[in-house]
């Protein structure tokens, strides 16, 4: 309880005082310092537990609700949601590219990533599109 409200007041603060500008190319790192290893570790930590947060059922959703509840907008709560959702799209990229940025320029992948992105799905796919057909043929051992 009290971490929700902490996290409700420091939002309305937010509001109330704006937010920081971001002039010419603030999302980049400010030094090479933020690609060292540990970097890379907190980042993905932090990563990990949004995605955490963010597949929680209705978690993400109570968290807007009660962000647009206590915020003086002029959204609805459907607008509100699409913000938040460009939000949370604008984060995984973000960490996305910070993933990019460690390796080297046209670096090839590698080949397990290749197995689990490729062949792994595309064979989940062909197994989900042919069940129906294996299943409720007349030749069918089931």
């Amino acid at each position: 309880y009290l971490a929700g409200m902490l996290y409700i007041t420091v939002c309305m603060l937010q509001i109330k005082h704006g937010l920081p500008a971001l002039g010419g190319d603030g999302l980049r790192p400010k030094s090479a310092d933020m690609f060292s290893a540990a970097n890379l570790f907190k980042e993905k930590v932090y990563y990990y537990i949004f995605m955490v947060y963010y597949n929680f059922p209705f978690l993400d959703d109570i968290s807007v609700i009660v962000d647009w509840s206590v915020v003086p907008t002029s959204l609805d709560l459907w607008m509100y949601w699409k913000v938040e959702d460009a939000h949370t799209a604008f984060y995984r990229t973000r960490h996305l590219m910070f993933v990019r940025g460690q390796s080297y320029y046209a670096e090839q992948r590698d080949v397990l990533e290749k197995f689990y992105n490729g062949w792994a799905i595309l064979c989940i796919v062909v197994l989900v599109i042919l069940m129906p057909i294996i299943v409720f043929s007349p030749f069918s051992p089931f």
